[in-house]
């Protein structure tokens, strides 16, 4: 590993994202990224929510001279859910990243409240000249997505 990658930083727009209803707020960031392998770096996506959480739309924009080999749901807080699907477009440097705990019959919890990582974006540092990524949310029109967290509001007799 060159000593280039040692000072490579990342750098994530923290975004407050006001809650659908008033179910409660949640906060969206990332964690410190690390080094994975050679020119491979993991940046974890976090989230915080104050309430159960039935669905996440994540839309991100990169910077260039990277390339998003993955993303991974793996050992996350969403990992039993039933959809976890990433649209990585490298030529357009995004990535939209959908959620939802169950499309089965099934049941599935939401995503309970609480903090920690919902994604790993894991990274190839392609040009050797970056000496820092971004990684921001970012809203498409055609079709539409916006950073936006789906909450159930659950009435007195628990009905959704």
């Amino acid at each position: 590993m060159t000593k280039r990658f040692h000072i490579l930083t990342v750098l994530i727009a923290i975004l407050l994202v006001p809650s659908l209803v008033f179910a409660g707020s949640s906060k969206f960031g990332a964690a410190k990224a690390t080094m994975t392998g050679d020119n491979l770096i993991t940046v974890p996506l976090v989230v915080s929510n104050q309430a159960n959480l039935a669905a996440m739309d994540i839309p991100l924009k990169f910077s260039e001279g990277v390339t998003l080999k993955e993303v991974s749901f793996a050992d996350t807080r969403v990992e039993y859910f039933d959809l976890k699907v990433a649209n990585i477009d490298n030529e357009a440097s995004t990535v939209i990243i959908g959620l939802l705990p169950q499309l089965t019959a099934t049941k599935k919890a939401d995503l309970t409240a609480g903090t920690g990582t919902v994604a790993n974006l894991i990274f190839e540092v392609n040009d050797p000249n970056v000496t820092e990524v971004t990684v921001e949310a970012f809203t498409t029109e055609n079709p539409h997505h916006d950073l936006i967290f789906v909450y159930h509001v659950v009435d007195d007799a628990g009905n959704r």
